[in-house]
């Protein structure tokens, strides 16, 4: 792993620091903690007393920042815990979505489908109703064209018995 080395000023003491780590980070660092020793400093205090008033505020700072982090990651731990069930649910659910949505597609066609069906059935129920009522218009056309032959035959019969009637009395009459 690469040494960085850079130069700073802790407590009004000028050193080089060695970090495996970047060096802003390393500067920031060492900065906070001049920072720290700035404002715990006081001119009663002996620099060594003066470091470790810093020393235990700092620390002070990181066993509150893990007691939160404990806070935090026994919150959290449970509903991160359940995080993995619940994202799984959701993909189930999804997959779920998209088997629903692809059949709801296929009976929309499927009923459009079954619509134009039922139009072209519904436009040949209505072109056989229009032929229905034209063969019953031929039918009474012919029915009545039927009872006047009737009638015609009946009367052609009519006469012709009075012509054979006619004719057996000038037969008769003739012998």
């Amino acid at each position: 792993m690469q040494q960085n080395k850079i130069e700073v000023n802790v407590g009004g003491i000028s050193f080089t620091l060695v970090t495996s780590g970047e060096k802003q980070k390393a500067k920031e660092v060492a900065e906070y903690v001049d920072d720290v020793i700035k404002s715990v400093n006081n001119s009663k205090l002996t620099p060594e007393m003066t470091n470790i008033l810093a020393s235990i505020q700092i620390a002070d700072e990181l066993f509150d920042c893990k007691e939160k982090t404990k806070f935090i990651n026994d919150k959290y731990k449970k509903p991160l815990e359940n995080l993995s069930k619940i994202n799984k649910q959701l993909e189930e659910k999804t997959n779920q979505y998209e088997i629903l949505k692809k059949k709801l597609d296929e009976i929309k066609n499927s009923s459009k489908n079954s619509g134009q069906t039922i139009q072209k059935l519904n436009e040949r129920v209505k072109q056989l109703s229009i032929k229905n009522e034209s063969l019953k218009r031929d039918i009474n056309q012919k029915e009545n064209d039927l009872k006047t032959l009737r009638e015609l035959i009946s009367t052609l019969q009519e006469t012709n018995s009075s012509l054979e009637k006619d004719i057996e009395e000038l037969i008769s009459e003739d012998k």
